[in-house]
């Protein structure tokens, strides 16, 4: 469960995503939002409630929103795992799906093993200030190979209604890569009483609370639209929450292109 001090430190040096002040959405609203012409970046937090070495990356990941990157440069997803829930505590927020992402990294990466806290950037490890700030740098530089819109539509506040339009002219892009849909909330906490961290009370954003894909891209054309719902986790505060959308190349871990939408950026439905 090592976790780098220089990982960390980031935390403090840089300033990342700028959000709005949050408010709870109790009327209907529609979320739109366009992909840029610079490259974003997929940054994925693997963490767990039971493990002591995670609460300085949960740490490091919500303070991106308080420094320089913004939502066009890296998109932050934290995945709780469920394997550390056997030493006392279970992760409310862990789900096997996340784990089974995770070990489809480690199979990547050819390693046997998977760890919290791992942060993955674009497939690669992310270990350290220095090298998250080159990888992210060389990742923004590159020209985005994919081109995704969304519209986020919400009537009672219980189902979200997602309207994706995606576009890869490549088509060798399109046969190894997917679509892949995270609905996100900010600003949660628990008092853990149980395993390693018992007593503390710990802080989380861009926790995952419902992961779709992989979903296929059309062989023979370069555009193709998706709909799908998602229905809304008990308890999640819409006002602190968010959509992700990436593509993704399934073999290498690379991201063609990623966006993030807050729905506190939403506009109310006439």
């Amino acid at each position: 469960m090592a976790f780098s001090n220089q990982l960390l430190s980031v935390a403090l040096a840089l300033c990342t995503l700028c959000i709005a002040p949050l408010v709870t959405h109790a009327a209907p609203f529609v979320v739109q939002a366009k992909s840029g012409q610079e490259k974003a970046a997929v940054l994925e937090l693997y963490t767990s409630e039971g493990c002591s070495s995670c609460p300085p990356a949960d740490q490091f990941l919500s303070r991106l929103g308080d420094s320089g990157w913004y939502p066009r440069q890296v998109v932050p997803l934290s995945f709780h795992v469920t394997y550390w829930d056997y030493i006392g505590w279970s992760d409310v927020y862990a789900q096997e799906a996340f784990e089974t992402r995770q070990r489809d990294i480690a199979a990547r990466q050819r390693s046997r093993s998977v760890y919290t806290p791992q942060l993955v950037m674009d497939g690669e490890d992310v270990r350290g200030f220095g090298r998250f700030g080159r990888q992210l740098r060389i990742i923004n530089q590159r020209l985005p190979e994919a081109n995704i819109g969304l519209q986020v539509r919400s009537v009672d506040g219980k189902t979200l209604q997602l309207d994706l339009d995606v576009v890869v002219g490549d088509a060798k892009q399109r046969a190894g890569s997917a679509l892949y849909i995270a609905f996100y909330e900010n600003g949660l906490s628990s008092q853990v009483n149980a395993g390693e961290n018992s007593g503390k009370t710990l802080a989380h954003d861009y926790v995952v609370r419902e992961f779709i894909g992989p979903l296929d891209l059309p062989l023979n054309k370069a555009d193709s639209h998706h709909t799908l719902s998602i229905d809304v986790p008990n308890g999640v505060n819409l006002g602190k929450a968010g959509v992700a959308a990436f593509v993704q190349n399934t073999g290498d871990g690379s991201v063609l292109q990623a966006l993030a939408a807050p729905l506190v950026s939403s506009s109310e439905m006439p």
